[in-house]
């Protein structure tokens, strides 16, 4: 199961509560140290993320990362780039849509392990459509969708064996 809900960024809990009674009863949504909000007990995952005025929510009954940016060209980002490595400035090239494709694949993934970009971002590098870890090529399900107003999403789930699930999943509109 993996479902998608593009939203207004406002009452976001209350709408996670919602989507949740779907799947569990009497559950309670706590936070890890690093800020990670999960269901206690994992009978389910979910991941959020906010960009402007609108949010996202991903559903997923394996861990799950998503991340929304929008692409604006005025938006300076070209300070962000010397943190990447030459095979991402290389893929890159002055694109803004491959430079948003290339951050929200990072933030999407550790959002699903629970991370912190501080910590993770030089640990990971995301070039022609592979997102690695330490050097090390990942194991997840990574899909990139677009939404309207030129807003571009990652979706990040725990494995391979989600790919066709993250490319096929559709993003559904809820107020």
């Amino acid at each position: 199961m993996l479902e998608i809900y593009l939203t207004q960024n406002s009452y976001i809990r209350k709408k996670i509560e919602i989507l949740s009674a779907n799947y569990a009863k009497n559950f309670q949504i706590a936070t890890t140290p690093s800020g990670k909000p999960y269901i206690v007990g994992n009978p389910f995952y979910f991941s959020v993320t906010h960009s402007f005025d609108r949010a996202m929510i991903a559903l997923c009954d394996a861990p799950v990362g998503i991340d929304l940016e929008f692409i604006n060209d005025s938006r300076r980002y070209y300070h962000v780039l010397s943190r990447f490595t030459d095979r991402e400035k290389l893929w890159i090239n002055g694109d803004s849509e491959r430079f948003f494709m290339n951050w929200t694949a990072k933030e999407a993934y550790i959002k699903m392990l629970g991370g912190t970009l501080a910590s993770w971002l030089k640990r990971l590098e995301f070039a022609n459509g592979v997102l690695y870890f330490d050097r090390e090529k990942t194991n997840c399900a990574l899909a990139h969708k677009k939404t309207n107003n030129n807003g571009i999403c990652c979706i990040c789930a725990y494995d391979r064996s989600y790919q066709r699930l993250a490319q096929k999943a559709e993003i559904k509109l809820i107020d």
